[in-house]
C-alpha cells in the first residue's frame, strides 16, 4: 500500500491529532504527494497553526 493511501485511511485521526495541537488546514507535499515515494520517503507535511493553540508538537520556527 502507497503512503499517500495510508494517509488518506487515516485522515481524519491525522486531522484531529493536528487540531488537538493548534494545527490545521493540514496538507502533504512532495514524492508521496505526487506517487512517487520510495521506501526512503518521509512524509512532507504542511500546516497552518493558531500561534494561541499551538502545543509542542507543532513547536513555532521549524
Amino acid at each position: 500500500m502507497k503512503l499517500k493511501e495510508v494517509l488518506q485511511e487515516h485522515r481524519e485521526e491525522i486531522l484531529s491529532i493536528a487540531a488537538k495541537h493548534g494545527a490545521c488546514n493540514v496538507r502533504i507535499f512532495g514524492s508521496v504527494a505526487r506517487g512517487e515515494e520510495t521506501d526512503l520517503s518521509d512524509i512532507d507535511f504542511l500546516i497552518d497553526y493558531d500561534i494561541q493553540k499551538i502545543t509542542a508538537w507543532f513547536p513555532v520556527g521549524l
